[in-house]
């Protein structure tokens, strides 16, 4: 039986709505409690918030950098796998020769949704890789706004001032109109996990989004288009301030900056946005997949009604990169990596104390022989100089009585901390380039590599399949059914003047039943690079163990091509073998030289000997015992 899709109201007591809203809420958040607080100590790592409230004055506060390294370099392999090497997802319409829109047309309407100043994908997939390193999940929302756009035309200037100047002078002025437009836009934005507070049995009863928002924020979206906001509900709100000390203190620590910081006259409302079903107080269900949003925790903002995009589902994309069955929340890979960053932190600090220690020392003073025993209050600053009483017997108002020291095992107790934390972060020396600091075999350099790719695969196949190319997918069926909204100019760019007038033609309805579920989107950037570098790292191990002997290279060149292997290496370094190719003139003046070099060869072979130091037809230098007199002629017998 097909269901009507309707976006009448649904009539819901409000009491009703904040009890059920409240018990969600307060279920959520109690089951995220212990995630919340593992958030709190990565990014503590991530900032590089060390608690050194044990430390005295002198005493060093250093904290190592490796932690927030290691996630930037993460998210950038992310975003440049995607973002920097071309197309790095397709769109696929499955052999519907009748469909309306073909391939291509999408794919750059996609590409441009995504790329534009208010969707910005790439950044916010790079900042979502970062969130879910250290908060277990990246949470896009895939929904859109109406915003402002400014149009200018100059027209003739008719004032007074104007006519007179024409008359006087004959010159004509223009003055400068400005026209503003409304547009609907794609907006895919990352939700901290702060803010969402999803069913945690896993049963996507509901999903709450919790954001605070600034009043002039709520008043404009109240006054866009088909809004559906309280209009009694919004003027409570402007004689209400709603920003507690607790709130104030987590925005300003979340966005690294002082809570004083923050205006006071800047008003703030907290907004729950309820997507899911509702219950009676028997726990009954009264009605599903709805909408509705609170205000301040006691006003409805926005009445109860269905779901009001076409597709039917949650506008939220919430993706783990290390899953854990049946959980909501997952596990970040930070968890682990960051107790050890902690305690190498400390270790580490404390050896930087020991080696001033072993500088200064430890003195011991008899201030009643000081003329100013004030002097020395906050300590004895190097290179002071201080007055002694003038009947002061003996030399020992000063005295060392131990230099400090780094003990070895702390040392080693360092090294084994910092060899735990790379594998935990999964950023070795050998991963990131750099050569071992000791002598290690082949195998183990290839277990290394083999490792961090068979990761990245699993983060690759988690972020592509039920991360991106969801996002995609909400984001294409959400800007289909929001297209008469969008300004004309803007659709004839993306889809060109055949496309947008034909869906122009069409009726919202028709036009979304007809194509919104046509596409396919596959998503082969992060995967398909990291295939690349495994079979450039095959094709090096195996251009090494070729050409390393002569006779296994003579092979391979009688029977294959070397210059396609040569292509191959280039294609998998992301360079373009044509951006390097000869040119037809340059060609021909390398033909000539290597004329010239064989004719010259040709001389050298009927005249004179060649040198025991030349390399000899089929045999490599390895293969001659030279004497040591090598540069001397030689006859060859």
């Amino acid at each position: 039986m097909a269901e009507e899709i309707t976006h009448q109201k649904i009539t819901i007591e409000d009491d009703l709505l904040l009890r059920n809203l409240r018990a969600f809420k307060k279920e959520a958040k109690s089951a995220k409690e212990s995630r919340r607080l593992k958030d709190r100590d990565n990014m503590s790592v991530y900032l590089g918030d060390h608690d050194f409230s044990h430390k005295i004055k002198g005493q060093s506060r250093v904290v190592l950098a490796k932690q927030p390294i290691a996630i930037e370099q993460i998210a950038a392999f992310v975003k440049r796998s995607l973002m920097k090497f071309g197309d790095w997802f397709t769109v696929s319409l499955e052999g519907n020769s009748e469909f309306p829109v073909d391939e291509k047309s999408i794919f750059k309407f996609l590409t441009l949704l995504l790329d534009g100043d208010h969707a910005n994908f790439g950044t916010g997939l790079a900042d979502g890789i970062k969130q879910a390193l250290n908060k277990s999940l990246m949470i896009f929302k895939v929904h859109g706004q109406y915003i402002t756009i400014p149009h200018f035309r100059a027209v003739r200037d008719t004032s007074l001032k104007a006519i007179t100047k024409f008359v006087t002078s004959g010159e004509r002025t223009k003055k400068l109109l400005r026209d503003d437009k409304q547009s609907w836009k794609l907006l895919i934005e990352l939700i901290p996990t702060e803010d969402y507070n999803p069913d945690p049995t896993g049963a996507k009863l509901y999903e709450i989004h919790s954001v605070e928002k600034d009043l002039a924020n709520v008043l404009e979206m109240a006054a866009a288009p088909n809004s559906g906001f309280n209009k009694e509900a919004i003027e409570m709100l402007k004689s209400e301030y709603h920003l507690s000390e607790e709130d104030r203190q987590r925005i300003a620590y979340d966005a690294n900056q002082n809570p004083e910081d923050i205006p006071k006259f800047r008003r703030k409302v907290q907004l729950d946005e309820f997507w899911g079903s509702l219950f009676d107080d028997d726990g009954l269900p009264i009605a599903s997949n709805i909408q509705f949003i609170v205000a301040n925790d006691k006003h409805v903002l926005l009445s109860p009604r269905p779901n009001p995009f076409w597709h039917g589902q949650s506008p939220f994309v919430a993706v783990p990169l290390m899953r854990v069955p049946g959980s909501v929340w997952h596990k970040a890979l930070m968890d682990h990596a960051s107790s050890i960053a902690i305690d190498r932190n400390e270790l580490f600090s404390m050896m930087v104390d020991g080696g001033k220690a072993a500088v200064w020392g430890i003195r011991t003073v008899k201030p009643d022989n000081l003329e100013d025993p004030t002097e020395i209050q906050a300590g004895i600053p190097y290179g002071a100089t201080l007055k002694i009483r003038q009947n002061t017997i003996g030399n020992d108002t000063f005295n060392i009585v131990k230099g400090g020291d780094i003990p070895n095992d702390a040392l080693n107790i360092f090294h084994q901390l910092t060899r735990e934390h790379e594998e935990a972060t999964l950023i070795n020396s050998i991963a990131i380039g750099q050569l071992p600091p000791r002598q290690v075999k082949a195998t183990e350099v290839v277990q290394a590599q083999q490792g961090q790719n068979s990761f990245f695969e699993s983060i690759a196949n988690d972020v592509e399949r039920d991360g991106i190319e969801q996002v995609l997918k909400k984001a294409w069926m959400t800007a289909l059914q929001f297209v008469d909204d969008y300004l004309e100019p803007e659709l004839v760019n993306s889809l060109g003047d055949d496309v947008a007038v034909t869906l122009q033609k069409m009726a919202p309805e028709d036009r979304f039943a007809a194509i919104a579920l046509g596409p396919r989107f596959k998503v082969r950037g992060l995967s398909s690079i990291i295939q690349r570098i495994q079979d450039y790292n095959k094709l090096i191990s195996f251009a090494t163990f070729i050409f390393s002997n002569d006779v296994l290279a003579r092979v391979f060149m009688e029977k294959y091509d070397t210059g396609k292997f040569v292509i191959k290496l280039l294609k998998g370094l992301e360079i373009d073998p044509a951006e390097l190719e000869l040119r037809p003139e340059e060609q021909e003046v390398m033909r000539q030289s290597m004329l010239e070099g064989m004719a010259g060869s040709a001389t050298t072979a009927q005249g004179s000997p060649p040198y025991a130091g030349e390399a000899l037809p089929g045999v490599g230098m390895s293969q001659l015992d030279l004497p040591e007199d090598q540069f001397a002629p030689k006859t060859i017998q």
